[in-house]
């Protein structure tokens, strides 16, 4: 992942602006998640027979930092659309969320509407998960801009089953969890070049 981060990072840095309001810029945010866990537990013996059910949920809310780079294209400085390669990284419970995004936006000055979509790694659940970003840019000048954004994952599956016996009685448990994570972003964007 840090390979795959520095290339991406220094084709970026070299890259030569083909387009007229294109260019390289860079973000930082302060992140609320909330982790909502939800989990289904079964429990079968066969001496007696029986079988029981229990339901758990847990919410939790973590307060990080996060940071972004992306480059913008436009074809021209006095477009409205743009689309835009980002990675983005966040710390999350003591982990990191890494992120690969394809941003999409429209400028209507001083506002920018936005939507991304990608591929996070989730390190705490080492996992893979789809990411879809809705947000809202305030430009503040050329180079400057405030934006808050609502970010929302794939949801993370996890089964467990276990046996045990005891004499003639067999006990079972099987537990299906579901992991929902969301999250809202405040932040600064800085624009090497300046958009329009």
């Amino acid at each position: 992942m840090e390979r795959k981060f520095l290339f991406f990072l220094g084709i970026l840095l070299t890259s030569t602006p083909t387009l007229a309001g294109s260019g390289l810029y860079f973000g930082t945010d302060a992140v609320l998640s909330n982790l909502k866990t939800t989990s289904t537990t079964v429990v079968d013996q066969t001496s007696p027979v029986s079988q029981t059910t229990s339901y758990g949920n847990t919410l939790n809310r973590y307060t990080d930092l996060g940071g972004r780079i992306g480059y913008k294209f436009k074809s021209r400085l006095t477009d409205h659309y743009y689309w835009a390669p980002e990675f983005s990284l966040l710390t999350f419970d003591k982990s990191i969320i890494y992120a690969t995004n394809l941003k999409f936006g429209y400028e209507f000055a001083p506002y920018e509407f936005y939507t991304s979509f990608g591929v996070s790694r989730i390190n705490k659940f080492t996992d893979n998960r789809l990411n879809l970003t809705l947000g809202l840019e305030y430009r503040l000048s050329n180079t400057t801009s405030l934006n808050i954004a609502l970010t929302s994952y794939d949801n993370i599956k996890e089964s467990t089953n276990s046996t045990s016996t005891v004499g003639l009685n067999t006990i079972t448990i099987n537990t299906n969890t579901i992991r929902t994570i969301n999250s809202i972003k405040i932040g600064y964007t800085y624009y090497f070049k300046g958009s329009k």
